[in-house]
């Protein structure tokens, strides 16, 4: 059920992160895998907690979909085509300026990081702390790449 549940989960956090009204109906592809059975039986479950979700394709595999939106649960790919439901040159133009900004944190956190005189200068916990927040800009930069790449 757990895995269900993160499969919900991702598409509602799909649906935030493009901002598409609770309301509005959109429609999601499902790659399953071996996984196939059980969420095609769970079908009606995930479509109804609350995930907007008008009409749902669950399939084995399947071609990458474009302009779409792109999680993944398990090695289970969801796509939300966004085409007509946003104005994806405005998506690309943020995410490809957030992008440039992580990237410039990034080298600058890293270059940070690297001098000596900080790291034996500062409080452990400070040091600690900017390695957290490295890996965080890296993870949101790989994952902000990642759903550029849909959006193409």
């Amino acid at each position: 059920m757990e895995f269900i549940i993160n499969i919900i989960k991702a598409i509602r956090n799909l649906r935030s992160e493009y901002k598409l009204p609770p309301a509005q109906k959109v429609k999601a592809v499902i790659y399953a895998g071996v996984q196939i059975e059980l969420l095609q039986s769970q079908a009606e479950l995930i479509k109804n907690l609350r995930t907007g979700i008008g009409e749902l394709e669950i399939k084995p595999a399947g071609e990458k979909l474009k302009q779409a939106a792109f999680a993944t649960v398990d090695k289970i790919e969801i796509y939300i085509p966004l085409s007509g439901l946003i104005n994806l040159d405005k998506e690309k133009a943020w995410m490809e300026k957030r992008a440039g900004e992580l990237d410039q944190l990034i080298k600058n956190l890293a270059a940070k990081l690297k001098n000596k005189e900080f790291a034996k200068r500062a409080p452990k916990e400070i040091v600690e702390a900017e390695t957290e927040k490295l890996k965080n800009y890296r993870a949101e930069y790989k994952k902000l790449k990642e759903q550029m790449m849909h959006l193409k």
